[in-house]
């Protein structure tokens, strides 16, 4: 077997040195590594192509014209199948053979497998091969069958990617590759797109068979009438197969005159060239079959359609190929052009992007004017007010239950003796309990609430900080509040600063316990008799006397109370102004290096939008270029710049 040939020839250097130029583009400016690589292996196969010298000669036309058989009579060996129904499922390349004739075959983008047909079995390999995407069939261990398999009648047909078979053909050897197709109107899914993409992806010109009993259909008119533009019509070559099965030159004039009549006036091909043969009867003879008179005489011609396809071949290869080239490498730029011009509006849109949402300057987001801050001040401002409700609240509910245990206090006394006893010790006592709870009780209200107002406002400066900054950064900032490095450097929670502070007037303990009142009470009780004699009349002339000293001991409290509750809201906006501080010093370095980073970028895309619109403009002017010779078949001569 042989490979694609390929050549060295100026117009070929000239089209790598402009796919080397779209290589590069595409190297420096597609990012996405999976769309790289599929750039890059479309632009290698257009390279592929550029470099085959050959000129690649579609043999086309519908189901059952006789194409495989033609190519079969060329080769003088029945390898491709043919029959009356639809048989090759794929293109099948035919390329001249420089030793062992043979085939290589790829199924579902897997490996090449290469098959001899040299009498010998085909290797385990390729057996097994098939036999894995197939487990329910068994593949013929007869290169020849096998290759009929592949072809037409196994189940590989529709996983064929790519089929090359390589015999030995004087048309061959004149630099033609031989491309088999599938029906042009074949009824199986599939068959007419792959056609359809030899003729327009691959062919340099094109034999189309016609059967004498069909003759040209509508559908193949239409088919060749959308499968190549129009100035390539005169790359087509029709062939007349079937011929021996006329009665007399007479009919045969008449078939080519028809013909070629048509082709004229359906496809505009001014002078088309319509070739008669019977190849059916070629295999005949290679089989060792006898022949009718007909076919014995259209046997003896197929030289003069062996010679006729070698002119063919002679003359369009020196137009053919390097159009085929031009198209190549015109498909090629146009991927490079399409590839750089979406790069191009991403970086365009992404600039954009940058410029839509500018970052702000971290002195600016907290300003004492920005949002963040004030957000923090009216959370700071609303735990004051709470702060002053709630010790209020404190203080109205314990002495709300010491009076309440005074008239207990009163009322359940049952002599004047024990009454006196009671109020000379007893109710000191108990207010003395109440006030020391309530200070107690002020301390842990007042630390809570204001370490909750602090964490608060780590948190909203944290929210605001993500709201504001997030989608900008590249990967996310957390939280200061779960920093401890941070958190150490706002220093201790206020909370636990104040949690030691009590009621710091003593004299307000003192009055309870040495209070003059407290004495009159006690000797009003002992020597009141005069004045209430009876008991109960005594206990409320008692019990108004205390409720007295209350409300001034309980208003004493209140304002040694609401002068702590003011020392910690003034401990708590200090705090919350170092709070801040700490913060812009804890987030500087973030947002320096932010727009830092976005500065750079910006740069950055920018450049890269201008390399790339340099790259649009070179492949735009190349462009021109190609399709400049395209346009006028035109083929450049050296030197190619």
């Amino acid at each position: 077997m042989t490979g694609t040939t390929t050549g060295r020839s100026p117009l070929a250097d000239w089209a790598m040195d402009h796919l080397a130029c779209g290589r590069d583009l595409i190297e420096r400016h597609v990012p996405e590594p999976q769309e790289r690589a599929r750039l890059l292996g479309l632009l290698d196969a257009a390279a592929r192509r550029i470099r085959d010298t050959r000129l690649r000669l579609a043999v086309v036309g519908e189901f059952s014209s006789g194409k495989s058989t033609l190519i079969n009579a060329l080769l003088g060996d029945g390898l491709l199948p043919a029959g009356a129904l639809p048989t090759t499922g794929a293109a099948t390349w035919v390329t001249a053979s420089r030793g062992t004739p043979g085939y290589s075959f790829r199924l579902d983008r897997s490996a090449h497998h290469i098959v001899l047909l040299d009498g010998r079995p085909p290797a385990p390999e390729v057996l097994s091969s098939l036999r894995g995407t197939e487990p329910d069939a068994e593949p013929s261990a007869d290169g020849a069958v096998l290759l009929r398999e592949l072809v037409s009648e196994g189940p590989w047909c529709d996983r064929i990617d790519e089929l090359t078979l390589s015999g030995c053909a004087p048309l061959l050897d004149q630099g033609a590759v031989l491309i088999d197709t599938p029906g042009s109107n074949s009824p199986v899914a599939g068959h007419v797109r792959v056609t359809r993409r030899v003729m327009a992806e691959e062919a340099d010109a094109a034999v189309v068979v016609v059967s004498s009993h069909v003759l040209i259909t509508d559908s193949l008119v239409r088919f060749l009438q959308d499968a190549v533009p129009a100035p390539a019509g005169g790359r087509y070559l029709f062939v007349i197969t079937r011929m021996d099965d006329l009665d007399g030159d007479d009919e045969y004039a008449s078939v080519l005159c028809s013909v070629r009549t048509r082709v004229q006036r359906q496809l505009g091909i001014r002078d088309p060239v319509v070739l008669g043969a019977a190849p059916a009867g070629v295999m005949k003879r290679l089989a060792g079959r006898s022949l009718t008179a007909a076919a014995a005489h259209w046997h003896e011609r197929f030289p003069e359609l062996e010679q006729a396809l070698g002119r063919f071949v002679t003359e369009q290869r020196p137009a053919g190929v390097p159009l085929r080239v031009l198209r190549s490498l015109d498909e090629a730029l146009a991927l490079v052009e399409e590839a750089l011009t979406h790069r191009h509006q991403n970086l365009e849109a992404a600039c954009t992007e940058l410029t839509a949402r500018p970052v702000r300057e971290l002195d600016d987001f907290l300003s004492p004017r920005a949002e963040p801050v004030r957000a923090v001040t009216r959370q700071v401002a609303q735990a004051a007010r709470t702060v002053r409700r709630d010790v209020d609240l404190a203080c109205d509910d314990v002495f709300r239950s010491a009076a309440t245990s005074l008239v207990a206090l009163v009322y359940s006394s049952r002599s004047r003796t024990e009454l006196a006893t009671r109020v000379g010790a007893t109710a000191a006592h108990t207010v003395e309990e109440a006030v020391i709870a309530l200070s107690e009780e002020l301390a842990d209200l007042i630390s809570r609430q204001v370490n909750d107002a602090a964490s608060g406002a780590v948190r909203l400066l944290d929210e605001a900080f993500t709201a504001e900054y997030a989608d900008c950064l590249p990967t996310p900032v957390p939280p200061v509040g779960q920093e401890p490095n941070a958190i150490e450097a706002l220093g201790p929670p206020l909370g636990g600063r104040l949690h030691g502070t009590t009621l710091s007037r003593s004299a307000v303990l003192g009055a309870l316990a040495r209070n003059e009142y407290l004495g009159k009470c006690a000797a009003l009780v002992l020597g009141g008799f005069p004045l209430f004699p009876g008991l109960d009349r005594l206990q409320e002339e008692v019990l108004t006397s205390l409720t007295t000293w209350l409300e001034s001991v309980h208003e004493e409290v209140r304002v040694d109370a609401r002068r702590l509750a003011e020392a910690a809201v003034a401990r708590l906006e200090q705090h919350t102004s170092a709070l801040v501080e700490a913060y812009r010093a804890t987030r500087t370095g973030t947002v320096a290096q932010l727009l830092s980073d976005r500065a750079a970028a910006y740069r950055r895309m920018g450049k890269e939008g201008a390399a790339v619109a340099k790259g649009m403009a070179t492949v735009r002017q190349r462009r021109l270029l190609v399709r400049t010779h395209l346009t006028r078949l035109d083929v450049p001569r050296e030197p190619y710049e």
